[in-house]
C-alpha cells in the first residue's frame, strides 16, 4: 500500500503554510492541544482518556483502539483525522465498512456548513473535535519546534515541507548563524 500525502495549503503570518495531514495526526497523537473542557461541534462534552494507537501502516482510521468519554459515557473505538469535516465524504469514508469503529472525527477547521455530518455507512452520526482553537501553538511555531529539532537531530514526523522553502531557509540561516555567533 502506498500512502497518500494529503496537504492543504493556508495563509499564515509570514505567508503560505503547507500542512500535511501527517502533522494534524502528530498533534493528536501528542495531545499538543488545550484539553481541558473539550466539547465536540455539536456540544457535547468530550473527555480523551487515549487517544488511541497510531495508524501508519494499514488502510482505516488514523488512531486505533481510542478511549474517550461524550456526555459522560465511556467509549473505545477508533479516531479518524482530517483538515475539514467534508474530507470523510470526499475520502468516502462514509462507503467504507472499515470505518464503523469511529468515534470520533477530528479535523484543523470547523466545519463551515452546519449541514456537514459525518456518518458510518450503517449511518452513525459521528461526533467531530476541531483542534485549530485548541492549539496552544501557532502553526509557524510547530514548524520552528520542528526545524529546531531537525538541526539538534532529533527524530522526528513533522513533514519538513509544511511550509514555504523560502520561510524554511529564512529560519535555517538565522539559527545556522546565531550558532556561529556563541
Amino acid at each position: 500500500m502506498t500512502p497518500i500525502e494529503l496537504v492543504e495549503e493556508v495563509p499564515g503570518l509570514y505567508g503560505s503554510l503547507k500542512i500535511e495531514e501527517k502533522t494534524i495526526q502528530k498533534i493528536w497523537d501528542e495531545q499538543s492541544f488545550n484539553s481541558v473542557d473539550l466539547t465536540t461541534e455539536c456540544g457535547t462534552k468530550l473527555e480523551i482518556y487515549s487517544s488511541g494507537i497510531w495508524n501508519q501502516a494499514e488502510e482505516g482510521p488514523d488512531f486505533k483502539k481510542a478511549h474517550i468519554s461524550l456526555n459522560g459515557e465511556k467509549i473505545k473505538g477508533d479516531i479518524e483525522i482530517h483538515f475539514q469535516a467534508q474530507d470523510w465524504c470526499s475520502h468516502t469514508h462514509h462507503r467504507n465498512s472499515n470505518y464503523e469503529r469511529v468515534i470520533l472525527h477530528v479535523t484543523l477547521f470547523p466545519t463551515n456548513k452546519k449541514s456537514v455530518q459525518c456518518k458510518t455507512n450503517k449511518g452513525k452520526i459521528i461526533p467531530q473535535l476541531v483542534l485549530l482553537p485548541l492549539l496552544a501553538q501557532s502553526m509557524e511555531e510547530l514548524l520552528e519546534a520542528h526545524v529546531i529539532e531537525s538541526l539538534a537531530g532529533y527524530d522526528s514526523i513533522l513533514p519538513s515541507g509544511f511550509q514555504s522553502p523560502d520561510i524554511l531557509n529564512e529560519i535555517r540561516e538565522k539559527i545556522h548563524s546565531l550558532a556561529q555567533q556563541h
